[in-house]
């Protein structure tokens, strides 16, 4: 953030691809996987700048963390479905899915307890490397960035509104 309250423009990385963003290149199980971030640092820079001027918003700025990392196994057909686990994460219904909704692994565990984050196993899953159940999300890929972990906290904090 620059002086002034104002943001700073983003910085724009190129690529061989173009003005989008960097290139990251992994591979799980001998399956090369392929990444390409778009704004990534206007991306962290806008979450933080929504926690210090006032709410997280669940449908700007929790969803697209979801979306992003989530939505991949949390879906029908998804790696969570073949495993059993019912946890839709897809946008149409991610907030009545998680918001004091008990664990389907364990129903005395809530994946979003508003107001209290360390009683939130969605908060647990993504911020602990030994969650109380299951193992620390997303599974088989990088962990949120600890922007995004701290914005879902505050989320939560706030009472996870649903706006």
């Amino acid at each position: 953030m620059s002086q002034g309250g104002k943001s700073a423009p983003c910085p724009r990385r190129s690529t061989s691809s173009g003005s989008f963003g960097w290139r990251r290149r992994w591979s799980y199980a001998g399956v090369g996987v392929t990444v390409l971030s778009v704004g990534l640092a206007c991306q962290t820079q806008l979450a933080l700048f929504a926690t210090v001027n006032g709410t997280v918003s669940f449908s700007t700025q929790i969803l697209p963390i979801l979306n992003t990392n989530c939505f991949r196994c949390h879906r029908e057909g998804g790696q969570a479905d073949a495993a059993g686990i019912d946890l839709r994460l897809v946008p149409e219904v991610s907030y009545d899915e998680l918001v004091g909704q008990p664990s389907q692994l364990d129903p005395t565990l809530t994946h979003v307890v508003p107001g209290d984050p360390n009683a939130s196993l969605l908060y647990l899953m993504i911020s602990s490397d030994t969650p109380p159940i299951g193992s620390r999300m997303p599974q088989n890929a990088l962990p949120l960035s600890l922007d995004e972990v701290k914005l879902i906290h505050d989320w939560i904090v706030q009472g996870a509104p649903r706006n």
